[in-house]
């Protein structure tokens, strides 16, 4: 007979391997079973120094025994946790590797169910891009050949707009202009009012230039606005759709 058999003797020996939640529940009961023994083992210290003061001899005989009994309970209880535990972290591998089997078995039903329609869904729905995008290579040509037509005749106003800039095309958002009302120190020098660079404390605690009289004067500063970058879907004549199959012919770019 196991351990666990001991540990878990109503359970049959036939039964499937113990999950590790049942294992868990009872390292939990053990750890109660192994706290309540270590209570008794101290309780008992205290009953063999009270039995000493009562010059009781029988009261220590019986004091060591429950704490030789509750020491022993400790033990036991440690090493069924001990085992209880090994057992523990080899039901969580099982498990995991139980649940990895699942989870690949189902993957491979659905690859076996869901892939062949899938690669079929892709040519169909691949082969009508395709052909989108020709028809828009194609536009993109004739704009481009009648814009160098246009621009040989000198017409540039009449120049054509192609599809990716009027339809895929954003101009970046120029932000208005910061305004702000600043005070500025000034002074005067020759009779003209000038910016002053550099002040000094008068006696009087206020703060002057050696240049000449000042004042203070209010101006507006402006910051202009920060103009935003334009934006660009990317091409959709570059992106490639690869045969659905080895052996499939390429849809786009469409081969020579």
């Amino acid at each position: 007979m196991s351990i666990l058999d001991k540990l878990f003797p109503r359970r049959a020996r036939s039964a499937s391997p113990l999950a590790s939640a049942e294992i868990a529940v009872e390292i939990e009961a053990r750890e109660a079973a192994r706290a309540k023994a270590e209570a008794r083992v101290a309780a008992a210290a205290f009953n063999r120094a009270a039995a000493q003061d009562d010059f009781n001899p029988v009261g220590m005989i019986a004091a060591d025994d429950e704490a030789k009994l509750a020491r022993a309970e400790v033990e036991v209880a440690d090493h069924a946790i001990n085992e209880l535990q090994k057992a523990h972290a080899e039901a969580v591998a099982r498990e995991a590797a139980d649940a990895l089997t699942t989870r690949r078995e189902a993957i491979e039903r659905r690859v076996r169910a869901e892939a062949s329609s899938l690669l079929d869904d892709y040519d169909r729905l691949a082969s009508q891009m395709a052909s989108v995008l020709a028809r828009k290579a194609d536009l993109d040509r004739e704009v481009a050949r009648t814009n160098d037509a246009l621009a040989g005749a000198k017409r540039h106003s009449e120049m054509l707009q192609s599809i990716d800039r009027r339809f895929r095309f954003a101009a970046g958002r120029q932000e208005p202009d910061a305004m702000r009302i600043v005070e500025e120190t000034q002074v005067q020098i020759d009779g003209e009012w000038s910016r002053a660079v550099q002040l000094v404390r008068q006696r009087d605690g206020s703060m002057g230039s050696e240049h000449g009289p000042t004042r203070i004067v209010k101006r507006e500063i402006r910051r202009p606005g920060r103009k935003r970058a334009d934006t660009w879907l990317p091409s959709v004549t570059d992106i490639r759709l690869p045969a659905g199959r080895i052996g499939g012919s390429q849809h786009w770019p469409r081969e020579a």
